[in-house]
């Protein structure tokens, strides 16, 4: 009888705590469901602001319109941090305690992309440094250290803020560090000197993160090349690909030692390596001319689709020589690709020009996509492809 009737006040507790969830459930502002909610709520993953300059894009577009939104959402989710509900999480049948579980991950999962939207809205979101000062207290975990960064780049002219943020990047905690040479690049742009310590680091994150920030660098990082070269024997199956990728993109003389050193990785390390050796070999061109016959494989392979863009993005660089494969493995990153992919064939194809007329009826259909900067990209393309086209028929 006793068992029953702890049965039945759990029961109670179950459904009382369902109905308070229901009703404090927060409105979330819909405009803010591409930049935050993608990862919890957000159903497509293809209309979600996921890499960094469709971010940008999105939030130049409104301004700081969004700052009081943001804000809010830095505050929501506070019932599934209640002890009432760890009460009823620890009481609960598993299915309804992962149930609140996962509704705490996704809570705070997006009170971390707020702030890190707050944070590259940059001096506009001043308002929100309290908030941000008291999550870097009391926040813990990835949310805590994301409230750091972004309170490091609004406050750019406050020497306390810019002091202890500069610590970071020698902190003796690996998360700290490796999750502030993340965004080195992004709180300090230009510093690559604050980038260098990181390529020595002890952890293989660490240096990952500093070697990825350096490669967005370009030349101006020109001084790390003898140390990214010795880089590429790195122990490390995270840092190789990394690597190589970076000193091909900062140092054109050195294209064929990147190459080499990637080719053995797609060969020996292809798990770490992704999407690293197309890039690279989009970005040296006809510097990678060893890689063609990987890339003509890879272009031909079904079971290779999702990198058929990047693929066929390579061959052109590479020969400047358009193909029915070509096009086909471009129109494939454009429909299928992930959002990094899909944006550098939009780039490619505008390149190409008429060549690549092909790509035409996924243009159009691109430039109604959601998003601003793949719609801009895409309108870009079309208008390279259609407009050129268009003056040589004229022509002649």
């Amino acid at each position: 009888m006793k068992r029953l009737r702890f049965v039945l006040i759990v029961l109670l507790v179950i459904g009382f705590a369902a109905l308070v969830a229901f009703v404090l459930s927060p409105h979330h502002d819909p405009r803010l469901e591409r930049l935050i909610g993608w990862h919890t709520r957000f159903g497509n993953l293809r209309e979600a602001a996921i890499e960094r300059e469709v971010v940008e894009a999105e939030l130049a577009s409104y301004g700081t319109e969004l700052i009081p939104a943001l804000r809010q959402e830095l505050n929501s989710g506070s019932l599934w941090r209640t002890k009432f509900v760890s009460f009823v999480e620890a009481k609960s049948p598993t299915f309804f305690a992962e149930s609140i579980a996962k509704k705490r991950f996704y809570s705070e999962r997006r009170r971390e992309l707020a702030a890190l939207c707050l944070g590259r809205l940059g001096l506009s979101a001043s308002i929100a440094l309290p908030d941000m000062k008291r999550l870097a207290v009391t926040g813990g975990g990835n949310l805590g250290l994301t409230a750091e960064v972004a309170l490091a780049m609004i406050a750019k002219q406050d020497p306390v803020v810019q002091r202890t943020a500069l610590s970071a990047l020698t902190s003796t905690s690996q998360p700290r560090r490796h999750f502030f040479m993340s965004r080195a690049d992004e709180i300090w742009p230009g510093r690559v000197d604050l980038l260098i310590p990181g390529l020595n680091d002890h952890d293989e994150s660490v240096r990952a993160a500093a070697v990825q920030s350096l490669g967005r660098a370009d030349s101006s990082g020109s001084n790390a090349i003898p140390l990214l070269v010795s880089m590429l024997a790195d122990p490390s199956p995270i840092v190789r690909p990394r690597a190589a990728l970076a000193l091909g993109m900062m140092a054109p003389d050195y294209a064929e030692t990147a190459v080499a050193s990637m080719m053995d990785q797609t060969r020996t390390n292809m798990t770490w390596t992704g999407d690293c050796a197309y890039v690279l070999y989009q970005t040296v061109g006809p510097g990678a001319k060893a890689a063609l016959p990987a890339l003509e494989s890879d272009l031909s392979n079904t079971n290779m689709l999702v990198f058929h863009g990047d693929a066929a993005a390579a061959l052109w660089r590479i020969t400047g020589k358009m193909s029915p494969a070509i096009a086909g493995g471009l129109n494939t990153g454009l429909r299928l690709g992930v959002q990094r992919t899909q944006i550098r064939c939009l780039r490619i194809v505008k390149e190409i020009g008429p060549p690549a007329a092909g790509t035409i009826p996924e243009l159009r259909r691109m430039t109604n996509h959601p998003l601003i900067l793949i719609r801009r990209l895409a309108s870009e393309g079309l208008e390279s492809v259609e407009h050129t086209q268009t003056n040589h028929l004229n022509a002649l």
